[in-house]
C-alpha cells in the first residue's frame, strides 16, 4: 500500500487512548504476513515482530496510533453533551463537525448577539455537542466517557500533501508498517519488533509499558513535530517537504543519532535535525529509562495544525520516513551496533 492508502485506511478507523484494541486487531490482520508474530500486550499495544539471525540485539520502533478526541463528561438537559477536550484548544471547537458512537454532531456555540448582551456576567462557557437528537434517545446510546472524533473529511491538498484529523500518529505508524511490508522476505542481523503503542496521548503509556516487557537494546520513536506553516517559531518548526527529523538532544542516544544520519545518506534520503533540548514529547521520553535503560532516538514527521481536525503532512516525508527505517534495519549489524554502543 501507498503511504496515502494507508493514511486513507487508519483515518477510518479512529482510535482514542486506552480504546485501540479495535483497529490494532485490523491492523494485525493486514501486517501479520510480514511478521514473524503479531499479538497485543496487557498494556493494549501491538507487537509486531521479526526474528534476525540469532546473534544480535533486539531493536525497537515505536508508533503511537492513539489520537486526541473529545470525551463525553456529562448529558445535559436536552440532550446536549458537555465535553472534556484535553490537548485540544477550546477556540478550535465551536463549529466543528464530530462523530460519537453511531451518532454524527455538531460543537455548537452561543450566538455572538447573545455574547455581546450577556458581556460582564459571570455565566459559565459550555463547550457542548449537539447531536440533534431527543434526550432519552441520547441517554440510551451515549454514556460519559464516551471519546467523541472530529468528522472532518481526510483528502489529499496540493501536489502531496495529506489532511485529515488522526494524522498525530497516524503518519508515522503508516511510515513503520510500510518499512515493515519492504523487509519482508529479508534476512535481518538484529530482532526487530514494531511496536503500535497505546496510550501515548495520555502520558506515554503504552510505551512504558512495552520497554519494561521487551527489554530492547536500541529504541526509536517515530512520531510527527512541528512543521513550519502559520506564524509557527522558526526555531521550534521544521519544513514539510524535506524529510523526516532525526532528534538531537538528551533523550537522543548520540550513537544511534549518527547511525541514523548515515543511514540516510546510504540512502540518499533527504533529512533534518531537530533539536531537542529536554523532554521530546514522544513514546522516547518513556523507552529510554525504561528496564536498565535503553539507547533511544527520534525520527519525527514534520505536521501542520497538530491536534486540529485539518493535520497536514508531505506524502513525501512519509515515503522518506519509511525508507530511512527500511535501511536503518538492512545497515545495522555487528560492526555498526559496536559503533553506536560505544559511542
Amino acid at each position: 500500500m501507498t503511504a496515502k492508502e494507508w493514511l486513507e485506511w487508519l483515518v477510518s478507523h479512529p482510535a482514542a487512548s486506552g480504546l485501540e484494541r479495535p483497529v490494532l486487531e485490523e491492523v494485525a490482520l493486514r501486517a501479520s504476513a510480514w511478521a514473524d508474530e503479531a499479538r497485543l500486550d496487557g498494556a493494549g499495544n501491538l507487537l509486531l515482530t521479526r526474528h534476525g539471525q540469532g546473534q544480535g540485539p533486539l531493536l525497537l520502533l515505536a508508533a503511537h496510533i492513539d489520537q486526541v478526541c473529545l470525551w463525553v463528561k456529562d448529558i445535559l438537559p436536552g440532550g446536549f453533551l458537555e465535553v472534556a477536550f484535553p490537548g485540544i484548544r477550546p477556540q478550535l471547537l465551536p463549529g466543528t463537525r464530530v462523530q460519537v458512537g453511531a451518532f454524527r454532531g455538531v460543537v455548537g456555540m452561543t450566538p455572538p448577539h447573545l455574547r455581546a448582551m450577556a458581556e460582564g456576567t459571570e455565566a459559565k462557557e459550555l463547550v457542548a455537542v449537539d447531536l440533534g437528537e431527543r434526550e432519552d434517545t441520547v441517554r440510551k446510546k451515549i454514556r460519559p466517557g464516551d471519546p467523541i472524533f472530529f468528522a472532518a473529511a481526510p483528502s489529499g491538498i496540493g501536489e502531496d500533501r495529506y489532511t485529515g484529523a488522526g494524522l498525530d500518529n497516524r503518519s508515522s505508524v503508516a511510515a513503520v508498517l510500510m518499512a515493515l511490508e519492504a523487509l519482508a522476505g529479508q534476512s535481518l542481523w538484529a530482532d526487530l519488533a514494531i511496536v503500535l503503542t497505546s496510550s501515548e496521548e495520555a502520558g506515554l503509556i503504552g510505551a512504558a509499558a512495552a520497554g519494561s516487557g521487551l527489554n530492547p537494546d536500541l529504541a526509536l520513536a517515530v512520531d510527527v513535530t512541528y512543521g513550519q506553516g502559520i506564524d509557527t517559531p522558526a526555531d521550534l518548526s521544521l519544513p514539510l517537504g524535506k524529510g523526516p527529523a532525526i532528534g538531537r538532544g538528551p533523550n537522543c542516544h548520540g550513537g544511534l543519532e549518527r547511525f541514523l544520519i548515515r543511514s540516510a545518506r546510504h540512502a540518499r534520503l533527504p533529512v533534518q535535525v531537530e533539536v531537542m533540548a529536554g523532554n521530546s514529547g514522544t513514546d522516547a521520553w518513556a523507552l529510554q529509562v525504561s528496564g536498565p535503560g535503553v539507547r533511544t532516538g527520534t525520527v519525527s514527521i514534520p505536521l501542520l495544525y497538530m491536534h486540529t481536525p485539518v493535520e497536514v503532512v508531505s506524502l513525501a516525508d512519509i515515503r522518506s520516513t519509511a525508507s530511512l527505517l527500511t535501511d536503518a534495519v538492512q545497515l545495522l549489524d555487528q560492526d555498526s551496533y559496536q559503533e553506536i554502543v560505544t559511542w
